[in-house]
């Protein structure tokens, strides 16, 4: 069941980071932040909304093409690939593939561990400080300052939820049975101690 999971979570996370880094580096950001600055009426308000949804793209598109985004892309990408690979060898039982699973999990954990501290330390700072920044300009622009101050917080959610996956990837493999199986061990068999003391029961009750 892992073996799957593996080769389906691998294959999905790594077009979505290939999708995205694609995006990244072909500059599709900046030229949505160019479309729609239409006003033909030269309405004063429409002008100051365009202004504000100008400067909030802007600051979008420096901050995604920051080394931090393009380290998060660089990672999943890498752990996809690892994931891929893992998961072929569990198919085939290979002891290799359990190998670059926890190789997989242990740095998918401490990859997004790292990431976390990095958005607390740099992203939400900067943030913080550009909302501040935004709402001195109106009341609309205080909306939009108030939902990049919570929403700063939600980009966090995804490297946390996604180090549940690898947790039970690490709990699975390192249960004795599949450990075990890994090996090409079965079920340990009694020892002979004791199963001589069975033969020796059955023969005293007849059952041999």
């Amino acid at each position: 069941m892992i073996a799957i999971l593996n080769l389906v979570f691998g294959a999905l996370w790594l077009l979505c980071g290939l999708g995205s880094l694609g995006m990244q580096a072909s500059g599709m950001q900046s030229m949505f932040m160019n479309m729609g600055n239409v006003n033909p009426t030269n309405n004063p308000q429409i002008a100051k909304q365009e202004e504000i949804r100008k400067q909030v793209m802007e600051f979008s598109w420096k901050m995604n093409s920051s080394p931090i985004e393009y380290a998060s892309h660089a990672q999943y990408i890498v752990l996809s690939i690892l994931l891929i690979i893992s998961g072929i060898g569990l198919l085939k039982m290979a002891p290799w593939g359990r190998t670059l699973s926890f190789v997989y999990a242990t740095l998918s954990i401490l990859s997004n561990l790292a990431l976390i501290v990095m958005m607390f330390m740099v992203s939400v700072p900067l943030v913080q400080e550009f909302a501040d920044k935004l709402s001195t300009q109106g009341q609309e622009a205080q909306v939009m300052a108030t939902f990049m101050k919570i929403g700063v917080y939600f980009g966090i959610i995804l490297p946390v939820v996604s180090m549940i996956y690898p947790a039970i990837v690490l709990i699975l493999l390192l249960r004795p049975s599949v450990a075990a199986a890994f090996r090409g061990q079965g079920v340990a068999a009694a020892p002979p101690g004791v199963a001589s003391e069975h033969i020796e029961e059955d023969e005293r009750w007849g059952r041999g």
